[in-house]
Parts: C-alpha cells; structure tokens; sequence
C-alpha cells in the first residue's frame, strides 16, 4: 500500500467519523425536541385535566342546587371544552393555539364555578362570564353562546326559563358592546 492510498483511506475514514458524528448529533438534536414538545404538550394535558375536573364539579353543584341557568351556562363551556380535547387528542391545532384556547376556557370555567347566588352582585363583566378586558370579538361570541340557551324563543328546548336572564344578557351585551356606553360604564364602576 502507497501513501497515497493510505492518505486515502485515512481520508475515507475520517470522513465517514465526521458523517457518523453529525448523525449522532442529528438524532440527540430530534430526541430534545421531541422531549421538549412532550413537555408542552404535557403541560396542556395537565391544564385539560384541571379544567374538566372544575367543569364536572360545577356542573354536578348546579344539579343539585337545580340553578337551570347557572347548569345552562356551564354546559355551553362543556360543549366547547369537548370541542378543544378532540381537537388536541388528534392534535389538530398548534402548541400556542393548544394554550392559548385551554387556558381561556380554564378562566371562563373559574368564573361560572362559583355558584351565583354566592357570588356579589353582578355586573355586566359577571353576566356574560368575562373580563373587563374583553374585546368587542369576544363579548359577541359569547353573547351569541349565551342567547342560544336563554332566548325565549330558543332557549326552552334545553329546559331553560330564560326570559329575566336574557334580559339581563342583552342588557349587558348591549352597553359593554359600544365603546361609547362601555366607557361610561366603567367609570360609573361598573355595577
């Protein structure tokens, strides 16, 4: 064997170190990824988990305090909660859409867990379930959420008496909905 073959094969060698290196960085490189997505979507899980338990005991509460209205509302998260779990079971949506959704309806769901003859007097944030900080886009969504159980007109069908409800509701929906009554309601503080 000349040296030029030696060279050679000490070339092939170390080139194919440097490819076998570069594979094996390749591979750690995908298993912490997918460590890491493990981890977010663990986190998830564990949020989907809290939020049903609250979710099931509320539901259970307004049961056996039979509050139809109280039971109505809580049902529409359900819906909407079943929704989101299909959805991340077959991982149809992002890791940010994942969090972002769970953790909404995780904060929709602390709210309608309080039974509401416990809590203070309702404003109109407390009526429609959201924050003060709730965009015109969300206060519509759950207005609409809100009228398919208790309008009149649509409502019985679920066993609801939705009439002084949806009073209420529409009232809320009405001044929180336009920037201008909106306004004016917050500095009257809101109640």
């Amino acid at each position: 064997m000349d040296i030029i073959d030696k060279v050679e094969m000490e070339f092939i060698s170390l080139k194919n170190n440097i490819s076998e290196k570069r594979e094996q960085e390749r591979r750690q490189c995908e298993e912490e990824e997918r460590r890491g997505e493990e981890k977010e979507w663990d986190e998830i899980k564990n949020l989907i988990y809290q939020t049903e338990k609250i979710i099931k005991e509320s539901m259970l509460d307004a049961t056996n305090t039979k509050d139809s209205l109280w039971l109505g509302a809580l049902k529409i998260l359900w819906v909407d909660f079943q929704d989101f779990s299909q959805k991340f079971e077959t991982r149809r949506i992002s890791y940010k859409d994942a969090k972002f959704r769970i953790l909404y309806l995780k904060e929709q769901v602390e709210v309608l867990s309080t039974p509401p003859e416990k809590k203070p007097k309702q404003n109109y944030y407390d009526i429609l379930g959201i924050k003060r900080d709730a965009s015109s886009e969300q206060i519509k969504s759950i207005y609409r959420r809100l009228s398919q159980i208790y309008h009149p007109d649509t409502g019985s069908h679920l066993g609801v008496d939705g009439e002084q409800p949806f009073r209420k509701i529409k009232e809320a929906y009405e001044t929180l909905i336009d920037p201008d009554k909106r306004k004016e309601y917050d500095k009257k503080g809101g109640l």
